[in-house]
């Protein structure tokens, strides 16, 4: 599968952002990409937290709709994040639509960062979803820095994981040396997309690649605003039974 990362700056506009989503399916379907990642809460940008009850969007919005009628009128998928709203919580969540148009899941960010904690509510499930390319665990960005979680998602049968991400200095690198990892240590691909730009005292620091199961990348690491382009066969087989670790794993070990 072609899949190309949008490495961008989110306006606190949805409609520009849905905009410039629709403009880079339309575009990568044209050139014959499958799937298009957006960053974390790509749709209204991240710093919105003193809008955030009012710009909250739920699972069956217009606002859903719209990309849900874009990707499936240019057979393409796409990965983005948003502050979904469910009853009286907000969480901050990322959401997979299948290129014919279907939601195949949407995921609750159970890791909350810094002052995430006084405006969303914590996802409270790792899930994974069946999708046209496979089966797909989706994470956002401080998610990535516990083990256990792409781990779980790995012993869930996910092929691979899409992680979509707001990181910002002074963590530079340390999502570069997580995705490698999670990668490795779970004989699975990691998809990771993250901003760039500055938002108030904000800057991000992209990083954004496609990382083999061996830990290879497909990408130039970059912190600059670009669009990042792969390709990936799922599931990617291990024919080294010693980087096999899900296989060698001693979980009898590890049980509390």
């Amino acid at each position: 599968m072609k899949i190309r990362l949008v490495q961008c700056h989110s306006e606190q506009d949805i409609n520009s952002n849905i905009a410039y989503a629709k403009a880079i399916l339309e575009k990568s379907a044209a050139q014959n990409f499958d799937l298009v990642v957006f960053p974390e809460m790509f749709l209204t940008g991240y710093m919105v937290a003193a809008n955030i009850k009012s710009i909250a969007i739920s699972s069956d919005s217009k606002v859903l709709g719209d990309l849900q009628s874009a990707c499936a009128a240019n057979s393409i998928a796409c990965v983005f994040g948003f502050p979904r709203k469910e009853d009286e919580n907000i969480y901050n969540s990322a959401c997979f639509i299948d290129k014919n148009g279907t939601i195949a899941g949407i995921y609750d960010k159970t890791h909350l960062f810094g002052d995430e904690k006084l405006y969303f509510s914590f996802g409270n499930q790792l899930n994974v979803f069946d999708t046209s390319f496979g089966k797909i665990g989706l994470l956002i960005c401080y998610d990535i820095e516990f083990p256990e979680a792409a781990r779980s998602l790995a012993m869930s049968g996910a092929e691979m994981i899409v992680c979509i991400s707001a990181n910002m200095k002074p963590y530079d690198d340390l999502h570069k040396t997580c995705i490698i990892s999670r990668a490795i240590e779970n004989s699975l691909p990691i998809v990771y997309c993250n901003y760039s730009g500055r938002d108030n005292d904000f800057l991000y620091v992209g990083q954004s690649n496609i990382i083999h199961s061996n830990g290879k990348h497909e990408c130039k690491f970059s912190k600059r605003k670009k669009i990042l382009d792969g390709t990936l066969n799922i599931p990617e087989i291990c024919n080294d039974d010693n980087m096999n670790y899900l296989k060698n794993l001693r979980d009898d070990l590890y049980k509390h």
